[in-house]
């Protein structure tokens, strides 16, 4: 702390040093035995505070002054509501990772369930090696043999067109991938997260869904985590089902939103409480861009090989990512009125 100047009264003392934290100058006055000592803080605004000095010694009782000492107590009280948010947001490692005493499955149910129902859905269908089970049937973004069905009756629908077999083909997977939806089916639009095939892909997404969903949920509740996992599955659905059809399945497009909401938020918003280290970060985009490799021709031998032949949902992993950052981002610090002068 560095000294300013000297006043004489204490009324003007206070009064001033209420005029620098509206200007968000962070000062304090003591009394000595000359008078009244203002200290500034933050030494980089020194000058800046002498020069305010002067103008107030010279016309302390200016207009500009009067209430100086409101805005100022108002400012404080933001202040202290601030940090009292930020320690009460303040997520501990145990309550991160769900590690002490039930902490996971008191605060965030709803992660657990959907772990759950994963599971269950994949023992139904057989870790997805059966593309007939009921649980596929009825989760799929399309029921797929019932499309087929429908495009071997007399007359076929008239939704399919072309003049080439390419075009007839294109019509027929349109057809196809949308033909449930149309039915008004508007849950599958969602339930393509549940499906998984084999047991490292529900492993990877259950630990990711336990781990970034878990963290989400404690700290924003279970009514806002389960519309933030609604909004994240029903875009990455859409448009994988757009990219490649209706034969798909996984949390991973929730799962990417779900860490680029969290990176985001960790990122811009530390009040949040949220937490993100950078070692994660790192690893979750090295996988993203090696995924996105194996749709390179040149990368599938290489690439290829770490996935043992699985296609991935490449375009879901991209738009849940785009969208949990777009939603992770805390856009009302950026969208203020502009500070009168």
């Amino acid at each position: 702390m560095r000294q300013a100047g000297q006043l004489t009264t204490e009324k003007d003392a206070r009064r001033f040093v209420a005029w620098l934290t509206t200007q968000q100058i962070d000062a304090s006055a003591e009394e000595d035995k000359t008078g009244w000592s203002i200290w500034i803080r933050d030494e980089d605004k020194l000058p800046t505070a002498r020069a305010a000095l002067a103008e107030f010694s010279a016309d302390p009782t200016n207009a500009r002054y009067a209430d100086a000492e409101k805005k100022a107590s108002t400012i404080l009280r933001e202040r202290e509501a601030q940090r009292e948010e930020a320690r009460r947001n303040q997520v501990q490692m145990r309550d991160k990772w769900g590690t002490a005493s039930g902490t996971l499955t008191r605060r965030s149910p709803l992660t657990l369930v959907l772990i759950g129902l994963s599971v269950v859905v994949a023992l139904m269908s057989n870790m997805g090696r059966n593309p007939s089970s009921p649980a596929i049937r009825l989760l799929q973004f399309s029921n797929i043999d019932q499309a087929l069905q429908s495009l071997r009756s007399e007359p076929p629908p008239r939704s399919i067109t072309g003049d080439t077999d390419e075009e007839v083909g294109a019509s027929v997977d349109r057809y196809v991938t949308w033909y449930s939806l149309r039915r008004g089916e508007v849950w599958r639009v969602f339930t393509p997260a549940l499906l998984h095939f084999g047991v490292m892909h529900l492993l990877f997404n259950s630990m990711i869904l336990y781990s970034f969903g878990g963290q989400i949920e404690t700290r924003y509740g279970t009514l806002r985590f389960l519309l933030l996992v609604l909004v994240l599955a029903a875009l990455s659905n859409i448009g994988q089902a757009i990219a490649t059809g209706p034969g798909f399945g996984g949390l991973s497009g929730v799962g990417y939103g779900l860490f680029g909401f969290l990176w985001m938020r960790s990122t811009y918003d530390p009040a949040s409480g949220l937490r993100m280290d950078q070692f994660t970060v790192f690893i979750l985009l090295v996988w993203f861009v090696i995924c996105i490799g194996t749709e390179v021709e040149a990368l599938k031998p290489i690439l290829g090989g770490l996935l043992r032949g699985r296609s991935v949902a490449n375009v879901a992993h991209a738009v849940g990512l785009v969208v949990g950052m777009a939603i992770g981002i805390p856009w009302l610090k950026y969208v203020g009125t502009r500070r009168a002068p």
